[in-house]
Order: structure tokens, then C-alpha cells, then sequence
């Protein structure tokens, strides 16, 4: 994997040059940062926490003027579980996501477009045998967009999910559907208000391993956020809130046990950050607090998750 992962890199390094040259079609970033996820679980009976660490060791967009509507966005993140204080546990990991984009025309006010998605995500045992589920999956996200006024767009789109192999004990595939649409208001030159709504729903998991399945499983979010530009620093402050959360139902075949795992009260708030550093350079981020409130058969608990990112991009 490691010599995969070096050649994709410097196969799109070798593009970024591409800018040298006064003939280049190619125009988008590249980049490189961290991020860093760590969760606080506090209830009467499951205390502790856990989180990853992440080193981006690429994330990039990229279109070419001479293909028109043709882009591609990606990300190659290594991966380090931690404990509640943040140490690494031994389970080291990566993550790869690539999403190809096809974008179209339809008419002055609209446009259609299809990415056909890939996503791997894997990670090695801890020192004390935890496993992670990891996986390889393709997908096809159709969406489309429309212009109602000068002021007013939407945009709609569905994705679907589907793991071709999945490396975890119980051998389970984590397939979904996810439909999202989103409105946008342009209050000023400036300033531009962003509501949405997403709905995913997972395919039924029959967990043979424990003769018992999953099922019910769905996850509804309302998204809202605020587009701020400040030219005079030439940056991009995005502050939002999302609401809602995942909801699950578990069957155990042998004792014919129903067990619920509800977090629709949850909610996240927090930033997205971009800042033109100078023509060539510019800095990406994004802090977060997510603010779980779950409600099972077995327990309720709160738990904090707190989510920091920072990419370096180069931009041409």
C-alpha cells in the first residue's frame, strides 16, 4: 500500500507542475496538514474516550479548462487510533478517498452532474486487539442544481455506497443510500445563507458471527450555515450547525431481544475556515464539537467529540 500511495502522490505532484508551463489547461490545489478527532464518552457505566490522528499527506482538487465539466477531488490521510488521553493505541491505519466528477449544462439555470466515488479505509490490530472495521467500496452520486433567481439555488443529490470487500471480525458490509438537498440565500455580495437537509439509510446487516441482526438503520440531519467573506482579509469564514443523528434497532434471533440505539438529539457546531495566504498559497481548516446525546436499551450517555483540521494548499 505504501508504494501505491507514494506513486499516486507523485503522479499528482507531477500535475501541480503542470502550472509552470504557460500552455497548462490544469487549475485547482494541492495539499498537505493534519486532523485530529477525540471523543469523551461520561456516563454511570461507560467512562473513557477515544480518537484518531491524521496526517494528510495528500488532499487535492483539480479540473482542466480543455475538458470542460470533467474535475476530480480527493484525499490520502494516515491513520492513528488513540485512546481517551490522545496516546496511540498501535493501530495504525489509512484512508483513501477519490470522488471523479462528471459536471453538464442543462440550460442557463441549471446543471446535472455523476461522480463515481471510491473510498478504502483500513487499519491493523491495536497492542491490546482492538480491530476496526475497515473496507473498499465504490459508489455513483448523481445531483443536480438550479438557479431560481440571482439570490436563490439549490442543489439536490444521492449517493449510493456499496463495500466490495469489508475487513472486520464480523465480516459485515456497510452499505447506504444518502439523499441531501441544500437551499442558498445570498443576502449580500458577501454573505450567503445555506440550509439543508440529509437522510441516509443503511442496508439491513445480518450479523452471523453473534446470530443476530441490525436493522432500522438510518441517520437524519438538518444542515445550516453562514458564508462569510471578509475581502479585506481575502478569507472565507463558514460557521454552521447540523441536528439530528442515527438511529439503529438490534434483534438478537436466539432470545428474540430488541434492542434501540437512538442519538437523535445529538447535535454540531462549529467552523470552516479558507484564507488566501498569496497568489499561489492558501490555508483550509475546520473546528468542531460535536455534542452526542445517545439513548440505548442498555444505557444513556453524552459524549464529545472534538474534530480539528488544517490543510496547507498550493493553488493553480
Amino acid at each position: 500500500m505504501k508504494k501505491k500511495t507514494l506513486a499516486f502522490l507523485f503522479s499528482i505532484l507531477c500535475v501541480t507542475t503542470l502550472k509552470a508551463e504557460e500552455t497548462s489547461n490544469w487549475h485547482g490545489y494541492f495539499g498537505m496538514g493534519g486532523e485530529v478527532e477525540q471523543g469523551k464518552t461520561s456516563s454511570p457505566d461507560n467512562n473513557g474516550g477515544f480518537g484518531k490522528i491524521g496526517i494528510t499527506l495528500a488532499e487535492f482538487s483539480l479540473w482542466n479548462t480543455k475538458y470542460q465539466g470533467y474535475s476530480i477531488w480527493g484525499k490520502i490521510v494516515n491513520m492513528s487510533m488513540t485512546n481517551e488521553d490522545l496516546k496511540t493505541n498501535g493501530s495504525n491505519g489509512y484512508l483513501v478517498e477519490v470522488w471523479p466528477t462528471y459536471k453538464k449544462a442543462i440550460n442557463n439555470k441549471s446543471n446535472a452532474w455523476i461522480a463515481i466515488p471510491f473510498k478504502s479505509e483500513q487499519y491493523s490490530k491495536g497492542d491490546e486487539g482492538e480491530t476496526y472495521a475497515g473496507y473498499n467500496s465504490f459508489g455513483i452520486a448523481p445531483g443536480i442544481d438550479y438557479n431560481f433567481t440571482d439570490s436563490l439555488s439549490t442543489w439536490a443529490k444521492v449517493y449510493y455506497k456499496y463495500d466490495v470487500q469489508t475487513s472486520h471480525s464480523n465480516g459485515v458490509d456497510d452499505n447506504f443510500l444518502e439523499s441531501e438537498i441544500n437551499f442558498s440565500y445570498k443576502l449580500s455580495e458577501n454573505l450567503k445563507f445555506n440550509a439543508g437537509y440529509l437522510y441516509k439509510v443503511w442496508e439491513e446487516k445480518d450479523l452471523r458471527h453473534i446470530n443476530a441482526k441490525k436493522k432500522n438503520m438510518d441517520e437524519n440531519v438538518g444542515k445550516f450555515s453562514l458564508n462569510i467573506g471578509i475581502p479585506k482579509y481575502e478569507l472565507t469564514l463558514t460557521p454552521f450547525l447540523e441536528v439530528g443523528g442515527y438511529y439503529d434497532e438490534f434483534y438478537d434471533l436466539e432470545t428474540q431481544y430488541l434492542g434501540k440505539y437512538n442519538e437523535r438529539d445529538s447535535y454540531k457546531f462549529g467552523f470552516y475556515l479558507d484564507k488566501k495566504i498569496n497568489e499561489s498559497w492558501k490555508v483550509m481548516g475546520e473546528l468542531s464539537l460535536k455534542k452526542q446525546k445517545v439513548d440505548s436499551t442498555s444505557e444513556t450517555f453524552n459524549r464529545d467529540i472534538y474534530f480539528g483540521k488544517v490543510i496547507v494548499a498550493y493553488t493553480f
